[in-house]
């Protein structure tokens, strides 16, 4: 199964990642999208800084 990370509702990007989905479904893959608006995403800063 392939992700597909979408943005929020009627923007371009959900628009063209609901079209990209369409294409790989009807190509026989299977695919689900995600949206990441009400997620919680903690980044961790420290490993970028210390490169």
């Amino acid at each position: 199964m392939d992700y597909i990370v979408k943005s929020s509702r009627g923007s371009n990007s959900d628009i063209l990642a609901n079209e990209y989905a369409k294409g790989v479904k009807e190509a026989g893959h299977d695919v689900e999208l995600l949206s990441l608006k009400e997620k919680d995403i903690k980044y961790y800063i420290k490993a970028y800084f210390t490169r």
